[in-house]
């Protein structure tokens, strides 16, 4: 028996990255609720690394957008170097918030602080990690 090619996908690349905007944004709440709930640097870092994931998942579905016109007497090639613009600002963005987060880590390895609801909080960042995925 001989396997048939696989279907071509009837969702657009535009589609399935709005989406990927609105499941970052679903992502970037729990995070944030989980920080609040237990005061964790940790969990916050990696809220704030959710933010690069909102704005990466936009600046993907702008690039699409533009992507998707066709060529003109200005761009004779198409529009497509926009989605290389959006990987270099996704680059740009990791490395700004990498930076945020060391600023808010390292001053906590010298004066550490308890975590409250520890269970809790990871739990609902396991959640959001699950959305994630």
């Amino acid at each position: 028996m001989v396997a048939s090619p696989a279907r071509p996908s009837s969702v657009s690349p535009i589609r399935l990255a709005a989406l990927g905007v609105v499941v970052a944004l679903g992502v970037l709440g729990l995070k944030f609720v989980a920080y609040r709930m237990t005061g964790s640097v940790a969990l916050l870092s990696d809220a704030l690394e959710s933010i690069i994931n909102v704005v990466a998942s936009g600046a993907a579905l702008l690039a699409l957008w533009v992507a998707a016109r066709p060529a003109d007497a200005n761009h004779p090639y198409g529009h497509t170097k926009a989605e290389y613009l959006s990987a270099v600002a996704e680059g740009v963005l990791i490395v700004l918030a990498a930076v945020g987060i060391l600023r808010i880590a390292v001053p906590d390895l010298f004066a550490p602080r308890p975590v409250e609801a520890a269970w809790a909080g990871l739990g609902v960042n396991v959640l959001a990690s699950l959305i994630n995925g």
